[in-house]
């Protein structure tokens, strides 16, 4: 989905940035290391090949023999 352009709700000049249209830009600094920890975090370690293997087989067999769509 595309934004909607914004506005201003406050008038012509009236901003401490030249307007753009859009959303300020970000002001700070990105922290790429805490963003990856937290990340990493809540992904948890990635599934080795037994475990792949395990759901491959499971799921291999299945009743339905139309395609299944996870997602656009």
């Amino acid at each position: 989905f595309r934004e909607s352009p914004k506005f201003s709700p406050f008038g012509p000049g009236r901003l401490d940035r030249k307007w753009t249209g859009i959303s300020a830009p970000v002001q700070h600094e990105v922290d790429r290391k805490k963003i990856e920890e937290e990340r990493n975090r809540v992904l948890g370690a990635p599934l080795d090949d037994q475990e792949v293997a395990e759901l491959v087989e499971r799921y291999r067999h299945s009743d339905c023999s139309r395609q299944i769509n996870l997602g656009r």
